[in-house]
């Protein structure tokens, strides 16, 4: 049997991998009640969708379960989400669900909760509270990811039984609870959703009954006038109910929200479809209103026939959509352009989380006062590996003029001369044998020229074989970083075109950047990397080590320099961000070997 794809995470740890759905989640760890919350991602990458909604919906929740005695302590003490506390978690969970299920296709379900108290964490929240007068919600957020579900497949079938929930705003772990006896006690296991119901009697005494929503959807029903029905007070309003409420607008599909669905004229229902950040749209093909539920009277009031021997156990309303799709025109229309709009409403966590470091390490770097000193101990350890003595070809970045390693030292062993006015020095003394000789190994070396701003964002590796001289020719760029011009990069050899025969550029698919020197904001020791937020390099390195596996060469070792203070616990990275080979710092040397 396959391994259940999902994993548990509070904050960026890690609890446990698949020995929990999302449901013992809630009730494990939501403790005597706890706010919960269902997002998704579209387009099979790390976007959550209606992600700003869900985020909101969280606070709101975590803020209606609690007395006024416990909102007035609560506003002292603890600071609500933020969109970038909740991205760290969802984009942590994502790279440890990608550890441990590589290459995993779908989309992903990501259930978020915040417990409304955790008597184990007693210790745990007395010392956030000494450390932080006021520490945020973030700490106590679990999140739970596992891949989506398959399609429901026809025909779709719900049941109506059950009241309205007493707290349809807030999704509690109440809830959860609440709900498993009607989840139980449905008695056909082909019905797929149980939609609850008020009851109540008209003026003449007649018995009414509407259809508020799903215990996991929010429901619709189209009448036979073209009018899209739906309730619009009373129930827990998801992302993709509002999705559906901006798509009749956008398509002039009269909708009504003063009132659910009256069960009564049930006859009167052409089409009906449920909503949920799963199941997207999901058209119904068949409600059926079992006799002991509070709404069979109503429904009997349509269907009285049903009463007396054609079917005595419920009423069933059959829609003509169980056998055409042409039958359920504007339940197409809807789920075309709530699809069309999935993508324009999602927000990818792993890049709001990289924005958020980026801000912060930037604001940290520029506070760093010996940044020469760092460049030239990087140097130290970075000339000294023996990939990079042993190397035909080496890429590296040219530096900014502030606040990033001068990658001048490293550049002035390359081109074997001490001119740089800070060059590393003592590595080329006269000598004599074999070790003198593989230290004076001249190595092509190649830096980069930006091809694309404004689109995917690409860039070359060019050699430059006029040492410091051919560099202080170069002008800047908008990023303040030195690069050849247009003219002279046509004559310069591409590391990604590899060399003739007779030197000239551009011959055999050999390719000889062996090594490829890569800047950053952050490293983690693991060596995932934070970028500038460009795609440059991530871009290049691709293609370059495609180029190389295709010629039959090994990878290209990728070389991370950090400062000290750009070395942190954890870098969050998306499916196809680089994952460099080792990462050198100034006092911790060479950090590899994980």
């Amino acid at each position: 049997m396959e391994r259940a794809r999902q994993l548990v995470t509070r904050g960026t740890t890690l609890l446990n991998v698949s020995t929990q759905s999302s449901k013992e989640m809630i009730v494990r760890y939501g403790q005597r009640d706890g706010a919960y919350t269902t997002a998704r991602t579209v387009g099979e990458g790390t976007a959550i969708l209606e992600y700003d909604f869900q985020v909101q919906r969280l606070n709101d929740t975590v803020a209606s379960l609690s007395t006024t005695d416990q909102r007035q302590a609560s506003s002292t003490l603890l600071l609500p989400l933020t969109r970038e506390d909740v991205a760290d978690t969802i984009a942590t969970a994502f790279q440890h669900f990608d550890s441990y299920f590589p290459n995993v296709p779908g989309d992903r379900r990501v259930t978020l909760l915040v417990p409304h108290d955790d008597d184990d964490d007693d210790d745990l929240q007395k010392e956030s509270l000494l450390t932080s007068p006021k520490p945020s919600l973030s700490s106590n957020l679990y999140c739970h990811v596992e891949q989506l579900p398959p399609p429901c497949s026809p025909p779709i079938i719900v049941e109506i039984r059950g009241k309205p929930r007493e707290n349809p705003l807030a999704k509690s772990i109440d809830w959860i609870n609440q709900r498993k006896e009607l989840e139980t006690s449905i008695h056909n296991s082909d019905v797929h959703e149980v939609v609850l119901s008020s009851s109540s009697t008209s003026v003449d005494g007649l018995p009414l009954a509407q259809a508020v929503e799903g215990t996991q959807t929010n429901v619709f029903v189209v009448t036979d006038d073209g009018v899209v029905r739906t309730a619009g007070e009373g129930v827990l309003e998801g992302t993709i109910r509002k999705l559906v409420l901006e798509e009749c607008a956008r398509q002039n599909i009269p909708i009504d929200i003063s009132t659910p669905p009256e069960i009564s004229n049930i006859s009167t229902f052409s089409e009906m479809f449920l909503t949920s950040t799963s199941r997207l749209v999901l058209p119904v093909d068949e409600i059926r209103v079992p006799v002991e539920s509070e709404a069979y009277a109503a429904a009997s009031r349509s269907y009285p026939q049903q009463q007396h021997g054609v079917n005595t156990t419920s009423i069933i309303h059959s829609f003509k959509s169980s056998s055409s799709p042409l039958h359920r025109p504007i339940t197409n229309r809807i789920m075309r352009g709530v699809n069309e709009a999935l993508i324009n409403d999602a927000v990818d966590v792993v890049s709001l989380s990289k924005n958020r470091l980026r801000r912060d390490m930037r604001a940290k770097i520029r506070q760093v006062e010996n940044i020469s000193e760092q460049s030239r101990r990087i140097a130290e350890h970075l000339v000294g590996m023996n990939e990079f003595v042993n190397a035909n070809g080496v890429g590296i970045f040219l530096s900014m003029s502030s606040n990033e390693i001068d990658s001048g030292y490293v550049l002035s062993d390359l081109f074997h001369s001490d001119r740089y006015d800070v060059g590393v020095g003592g590595v080329y003394e006269e000598g004599e044998g074999e070790e003198w000789g593989r230290r004076r190994k001249r190595r092509k070396v190649y830096v980069p020229r930006v091809t694309d701003y404004e689109g995917k964002g690409t860039m070359d590796m060019l050699r430059v074989g006029g040492g410091w001289s051919e560099i202080c020719g170069f002008k800047r760029n908008r990023w303040d970083i030195p690069e050849p011009s247009k003219k002279a990069s046509a004559r310069m050899e591409n590391a990604l075109r590899g060399e003739s025969a007779d030197g000239s550029a551009g011959g055999s698919a050999e390719l000889d950047l062996d090594v490829l020197v890569v800047p950053c904001v952050a490293y983690d020791k693991i060596g995932r990397r934070c970028g500038h937020g460009g795609g440059f390099y991530d871009r290049f390195i691709e293609e370059l080590q495609d180029k190389r596996e295709r010629a039959g060469q090994k990878k290209a070792i990728l070389i991370g320099v950090a400062l000290d203070e750009q070395l942190v616990e954890n870098v969050v990275s998306g499916r196809h961000d680089t994952v460099v080979d080792c990462v050198v710092s100034s006092s911790g040397g060479v950090l590899r070997g994980w």
